[in-house]
């Protein structure tokens, strides 16, 4: 029978412990602009604003849920939810219309990554609106201005209403009343699903 080894008897491995401190500025980069082909540098931003994108939208209607869900209290939760909704609106129509941008700029070379028809446009101006609120929001901008944004958005959908949201429970939620989460979503979810690694 083998003669066990007292574990008290086995040598212990020695263990150095180094820390390492980083002073001084540090540069990140989160897009890499060297020299690459073109495609490529496409492909990142379009890559970069599609995600963004997806994380508001995400973003949004979980604080749309929480903000449902206080619709009957009163004081500063309720308020707070109420502006995080505002906020993650605001930010998924920034976030978007740059993913537009981001398409009308590269998207010559990856002809089949593009959004549906009209949503370029519908995202760009909600985002201009939403954007300058100081000039277009009521019972800020008394008259609300009547500027090329605001324009151009009532000529593409009559019936938006900015800073409103139509709610359709367990179905569809729209932003300024036009825009359709739903449809947005599953836009983002095609070209995801389009984009090509880079």
């Amino acid at each position: 029978m083998p003669r066990r080894r007292d574990k008290q008897q086995e040598p212990k491995p020695e263990t150095l412990r180094f820390t390492f401190q980083i002073q001084g500025p540090i540069l990140r980069q989160i897009i890499d602009d060297g020299p690459r082909p073109p495609r490529d540098v496409g492909i990142e931003h379009i890559s970069l604003w599609l995600t963004a994108t997806q994380i508001q939208l995400g973003r949004f209607r979980r604080s749309l849920r929480s903000d449902l869900e206080l619709f009957s209290r009163q004081g500063s939760t309720r308020k707070y939810a109420s502006q995080r909704v505002h906020i993650d609106e605001h930010l998924l129509l920034a976030s978007a219309a740059n993913l537009g941008k981001a398409l009308d700029r590269f998207g010559g070379d990856l002809p089949a990554l593009e959004l549906p028809p009209g949503l370029s446009d519908l995202l760009r101006h909600l985002r201009n609106v939403y954007e300058h609120w100081e000039d277009y929001k009521p019972h800020v901008a008394n008259p609300p201005r009547e500027g090329r944004s605001g324009r151009k958005l009532r000529e593409l959908s009559p019936e938006a209403q900015p800073w409103a949201i139509k709610i359709w429970p367990g179905q569809d939620v729209k932003i300024a009343c036009v825009l359709s989460v739903r449809e947005l979503g599953a836009a983002l979810r095609a070209l995801r699903r389009s984009l090509p690694d880079a």
